[in-house]
This record gives structure tokens, sequence and C-alpha cells, in this order.
């Protein structure tokens, strides 16, 4: 990561807020924000490098007229800042910074029995390897291949159905390069789901699907089906009652994994294609119940 000064990161975010919209100046988030950058410039304290205590430090060396919300509006302004640099700049690096948003996954009504999601691999499979058919066996292997890649890699629906078999080249060092609309970032697969993706790939090329353009394609379908389809497999074997899988669901329990093993949501963030920390609020908001201690985070 480019090492920035105090003042240089204030004005590079300032300058990209009045970019993307239009001229519109920061205002009271920017004086909020420069007075914190001042006071840890007075303490030989790089931004990067501020933790939560310092900023409550921070707040407590304000003058006493500054009240709670001008305190709230303190964190907002810091939070948008840190999230401009570690997401905004696509920030693949480890951040030296302990300064961690306080996300935690949200309770939900929306429940997903981790025994239900072994179900489905586990029959899955076993269908796939029994299917008579070679397009039966492809058409398993394939929703197998996608439920075990966006599950241990967070991928969204659409990075899926443009995925090309190129994506697999630094697969084998345990990343893909993914190219999303936040631009391209390196996201994780593991060996179950490289295990999977090879094997539908064997079957595809047995039932003559041509996979040389698309890693997934679905020409029968059309590509915009990818997760109606996936959702309609998941339930032919589980049955047609309790919550339905979808891939924004195994998205969310993916996040959810990674949270509740510690990881800086930030970066988290960052793997999922998100920009804004809030966004990933939301993606917790919905994860179920598959990311509970019953399925380990792979």
């Amino acid at each position: 990561m480019t090492e920035r000064s105090n003042d240089s990161a204030v004005d590079e975010w300032a300058r990209s807020v009045r970019e993307i919209h239009q001229g519109r100046e920061l205002g009271e988030k920017e004086k909020k924000a420069r007075r914190f950058i001042a006071w840890l410039g007075d303490r030989d304290i790089h931004f990067m490098d501020a933790t939560p205590t310092q900023f409550d430090a921070f707040l407590g060396d304000l003058p006493e007229k500054y009240g709670h919300n001008y305190h709230l509006g303190c964190e907002v302004a810091i939070r948008h800042l840190y999230e401009f640099h570690f997401l905004g700049q696509g920030a693949s690096a480890n951040p030296t910074t302990s300064w961690t948003p306080k996300i935690k996954p949200k309770e939900t009504d929306y429940i997903f029995p981790a025994e239900k999601l072994r179900h489905v691999f586990e029959t899955g499979y076993a269908l796939a390897r029994q299917s008579k058919t070679l397009d039966k066996r492809a058409r398993h292997f394939r929703c197998l291949a996608v439920i075990e890649l966006v599950y241990s890699s967070g991928v969204a629906e659409a990075e899926v159905r443009a995925m090309s078999p190129n994506v697999l080249d630094t697969a084998e060092e345990g990343f893909l390069v993914v190219t999303g609309k936040s631009g391209v970032r390196n996201v994780p697969i593991t060996p179950q789901a490289l295990d999977a993706i090879q094997e539908w790939q064997l079957a595809a090329a047995a039932a003559n699907w041509d996979t040389t353009e698309k890693l997934f394609p679905y020409p029968s379908l059309g590509e915009h089906a990818l997760n109606a389809h996936i959702s309609a497999w998941a339930a032919s074997i589980m049955g047609r009652e309790g919550p339905v899988m979808t891939l924004d669901a195994l998205r969310a329990a993916f996040a959810a994994h990674l949270i509740n093993a510690g990881a800086d949501p930030r970066l988290v963030a960052y793997v999922l294609g998100l920009k804004r920390l809030k966004a990933l609020e939301r993606h917790l908001a919905n994860a179920s119940s598959f990311a509970d201690a019953g399925v380990q985070a792979q």
C-alpha cells in the first residue's frame, strides 16, 4: 500500500468525493476528519496506525462545548475516511492499523440448518456420480461446483456467470483473480471448491458441453437463470419447505464465517467486492445459520 501522509490522506479523500459527487464538498465531515488527523500529527501518529483507543482520547480532548452529536459526527467522518483508504483504494494489502469497525452478524429469522447444507453436498455428489446420462451428471456437478465456489469464496452471482476458465490460473495458489463491479480483486478458493470445479469440467467435457468461453455455461437455461436453477436444484434435494438456498445466502454465510472467526471487516468487504461497510452489514443481516458451528468455515 502506498505510504500516505496524514494531510495527503484527507486531501485524496476529499478530492475523490468531489469527483464522484460532481463537486459536492464534504463540509463538516471534512473539518472533523482534519481535526482528528491534526491531533494524530501532533503526536507523530500516522493515520494508518491510529487505534480506537486513540480516537477515544481525541474525543476526550475536545472542548466541553462539543457534545454527543459532534462526537458521533467525528466517528462517521473518520470511518468514512478509513473506508476510502482501506476499501475504495482496493486495499488487498493488510492494513497496519487496529481500527476495526464494530460489525457482527445480526440475529435473523432466516434459518438454514447446517445439517441441510451438509445433506445438499452429500446427496448432490451421490446423485452426480450415480447419474445414468452424461448430461444429468454434468448438471449435478455444475450446481455443486457453483455452490462450493460461492460458499468458499463469496463471489457474486454476476461474477460467477461472467467467469472464464482463465480464472483458475491462480487456483493452485489458493486464490482467484475476479473482476466485478468494484474492479479486480483476489478471492480465496478452498481445495474442496477447486475439486468440485475440476469434477464439473470433466463432466462437462464428457457431455460435450463447451466451457472454452464461460466456466459455467447454461446453454439451455440462459445465463441469468443461474440463481433460480441453483435454488430449484437444492430444493429438489432438501424438499420445498423451509428456507430457500440462494447464492446471496451462501455469500452471506461466507462473510459471517470470516467475521465470526475474527477477520477484519474491511478485508471481508474487500473480498466480497463491497465499497461500503454498510453493505457488509446488510449481507450479515441476511446471513443464515449455515455460518454456525455445524459447518466449519473452510
